[in-house]
């Protein structure tokens, strides 16, 4: 058994390590250097950012993960929805990125929302138990009210179609408890926009 990882880049670095194998899976390897830190990027809106090696003087794909998130399952989705933007350098968030993210399996919500689908969010789970706990207390940002802001809130949707049932979640709650079901047809609600017809 590994050792519990002593700082949150060692942790992190490790999480990088497991998401290796599903992107080599889907047809997109990712760069051999990566590096993924705890801190804010460009956007304070932004659960994650990637930069390319263009702008690291260090020639690595650089991660930051906002510093107000410390659940280790959304911190490893973040982190693969950042990791496909490093695996399709220049596609932003078009067709090649969303195609890439179905094959991971980040197949939930708009692309630059997108994150993980019922399979992938298994596998997270799988892989935040293994790395053990992450070393990091979430930063409480001014303006809170003492609040920890641990993602953002998105609506959920009866899978049904003929359904208008949906509700408003905070994801790190989706993730720590499930997504709730829908009271009209007892079916588990998903992150998802309505399709108008």
């Amino acid at each position: 058994m590994v050792a519990a990882a002593a700082t949150r880049e060692q942790w992190l670095n490790r999480g990088v390590k497991r998401l290796r194998p599903l992107f080599i899976k889907a047809g997109h390897p990712l760069p051999p250097k990566i590096r993924v830190s705890i801190g804010f990027g460009i956007s304070r809106r932004h659960l994650g950012e990637a930069w390319s090696k263009d702008a690291s003087t260090g020639k690595c794909f650089e991660t930051f993960i906002r510093p107000d998130v410390d659940n280790p399952v959304e911190i490893l989705d973040t982190m693969a929805h950042e990791m496909v933007h490093h695996a399709t350098p220049g596609a932003k968030h078009g067709p090649v990125f969303v195609q890439v993210c179905n094959k991971v399996g980040l197949t939930e919500g708009k692309a630059r929302q997108r994150h993980a689908g019922s399979e992938l969010l298994k596998t997270l789970e799988k892989i935040a138990t293994d790395l053990g706990p992450f070393p990091h207390s979430a930063l409480m940002l001014p303006g809170t009210r003492g609040r920890v802001l641990s993602g953002i809130t998105k609506r959920l949707r009866c899978p049904d179609a003929t359904c208008n049932y949906n509700v408003m979640a905070d994801v790190d709650m989706v993730y720590q408890h499930g997504a709730p079901e829908c009271p009209v047809h007892n079916q588990q609600m998903v992150y998802r926009r309505k399709v108008r017809s």
